[in-house]
């Protein structure tokens, strides 16, 4: 699996954070004069604070486990947070009126408030929705893919055809045909793969540029062949076949992300796939 999209890490990351700003919010609007070890102790030791515990921490990680899930029910977890947020930090506002300083407006509510409108503005934000809400575009999720060449034969409306496998996954392949391909059709493959024989049908999901290079969906109701094609899969890998895309060093990664969004802008939200951007563009 490769890495997911660094804009979802860092923000899952920081509803992850939220609970220390949370705690250390509470001290300072706190009336109490004690020292912060007094009053975690105090917040953590006394059954009473039990509720105040669960509104201060479980929240926000709920919106981290949705944000870093990559759902569609995660914008209505997300929504549903960003709601709390703003009934709590406004019920805490009216009820202690006139009493606030403004420092304490300001971590009761006003930082809240700024942070939760920042979430949704950006959750709003096209490919940020697509990325949730359609899982073609998630390509971190697709199965290990290797680079192979296996020559087949495809049959497609009764037309047959060589083809070269010139990658392979559990979930499809990539073709280079000796001739055209037809588009969002189906077609049904012959071909060897670590001494197994398959007869396996697909769909046609993809092509590059104007070349005769596919990709194909395998169809999920053929149990057998496909369970068949996990084992020789498994052993295409363990032959020290090289991956299409292998994941980066997180470090290395992190660092070319950060170069991207500073030098060109770009990366701030999920790339969704090329493959897909004029599909996206018609809607």
């Amino acid at each position: 699996m490769v890495r997911k999209p660094w804009p979802i890490i860092i923000l899952t990351l920081l509803f992850i954070c939220i609970p220390i700003g949370n705690i250390v919010t509470s001290y300072i609007v706190s009336p109490y004069d004690i020292s912060f070890g007094d009053f975690l102790y105090s917040l953590f030791a006394f059954k009473s604070n039990r509720i105040a515990v669960f509104e201060l921490i479980i929240p926000s990680l709920i919106a981290a486990f949705a944000t870093f899930a990559v759902k569609r029910w995660s914008y209505m977890v997300l929504a549903l947070f960003v709601l709390y947020v703003f009934v709590s930090g406004s019920y805490d506002l009216y009820t202690h009126f006139g009493n606030l300083s403004f420092v304490q407006v300001l971590f009761i509510f006003l930082i809240p408030t700024l942070f939760s409108l920042a979430v949704t503005l950006y959750f709003l934000i096209p490919t940020v929705k697509t990325t949730y809400f359609d899982p073609k575009v998630r390509w971190w999720e697709a199965k290990p893919r290797y680079k192979v060449n296996l020559k087949t034969n495809y049959t497609q409306e009764h037309s047959v055809n060589e083809a070269t496998i010139t990658n392979i996954s559990q979930g499809g392949a990539f073709l280079e045909s000796n001739s055209e391909i037809k588009m969002d059709k189906n077609l049904n493959l012959v071909f060897t793969c670590s001494k197994f024989n398959f007869n396996l049908d697909a769909k046609v999901v993809f092509q590059r540029g104007e070349e005769n290079q596919y990709g194909i969906q395998f169809i999920e109701n053929q149990k057998k062949e496909l369970k068949k094609l996990k084992k020789a899969i498994h052993l295409v890998k363990v032959s020290g076949a090289e991956l299409c895309r292998p994941t980066p060093l997180w470090n290395e990664d992190l660092k070319k992300w950060l170069k991207s969004v500073l030098t060109t802008g770009k990366g701030i939200t999920p790339s969704i796939p090329q493959k897909y951007q004029a599909k996206d563009e018609t809607k």
